[in-house]
């Protein structure tokens, strides 16, 4: 599956909340956003301020309160842009995947490819770990979660032969969940994803889920 990040692009990305209609305006909110992503990388997210962020972009603080009127709206503006990336980059992951012997090995890819996602872009780890400690950040990463899961039925359906199963894509919101909280609070390994925090999460996603799926559905295009 995918395993580079030349294609994905930072800049354009989607924000929450209502879209400016302007071009003009739709450029000065992703300075914003820009702005807080150097400055995020530099000193953390942690320390971000709007009057720096308004000063890193060079622009009116008033300019950037109407479009983000809190550190919170900003950060998860921010956070959505990133989700938003993300499911880019899994969807080109899908749409190279080779046949599969199993849905372990859909996991398998999908994990690798969600790591090299983290670690690609340092910022979006940060992000991560302050969800807990903000309602709009949590409110964006629980709805981003809960279309990974919806996303992730689609594509075990689409390559398996799968017998009806309750609740499948809540199922699967769960198992993205696991994956989510256990790299946010797992310390990183130089700023990237520990191998110990991914063979657990790649454990405890695979233990979970084989007690939903059978263990070697059919692929699509064999005999049931």
């Amino acid at each position: 599956m995918a395993d580079d990040l030349s294609s994905i692009r930072l800049d354009g990305a989607p924000s929450p909340g209502p879209v400016p209609r302007r071009a003009a305006g739709r450029a000065r909110a992703a300075l914003f956003l820009d702005a807080a992503d150097r400055l995020i990388l530099a000193s953390g997210a942690a320390f971000l301020g709007l009057p720096a962020v308004a000063a890193e972009a060079g622009a009116p603080a008033s300019s950037l309160y109407h479009f983000f009127p809190t550190a919170d709206a900003l950060l998860a503006a921010l956070l959505a842009r990133y989700n938003a990336l993300q499911d880019q980059m899994l969807e080109q992951a899908l749409a190279k995947a080779g046949p599969m012997a199993g849905w372990s090995d859909l996991v398998d890819g999908l994990l690798a490819a969600t790591r090299a996602f983290y670690d690609g872009f340092p910022v979006y780890g940060q992000l991560m770990a302050r969800t807990g400690a903000s309602p709009l950040m949590a409110a964006a990463d629980l709805a981003h979660m809960q279309a990974q899961g919806e996303r992730f039925a689609e594509a075990l359906d689409a390559l398996f032969h799968l017998p009806p199963v309750p609740d499948l894509a809540r199922r699967l919101t769960l198992a993205v969940m696991i994956i989510d909280r256990l790299w946010s609070v797992l310390p990183l390994d130089n700023g990237k994803i520990s191998n110990f925090a991914f063979e657990e999460s790649r454990r405890m996603v695979l233990s979970y889920l084989a007690n939903i799926l059978p263990p070697a559905p059919p692929a699509r295009g064999t005999a049931r």
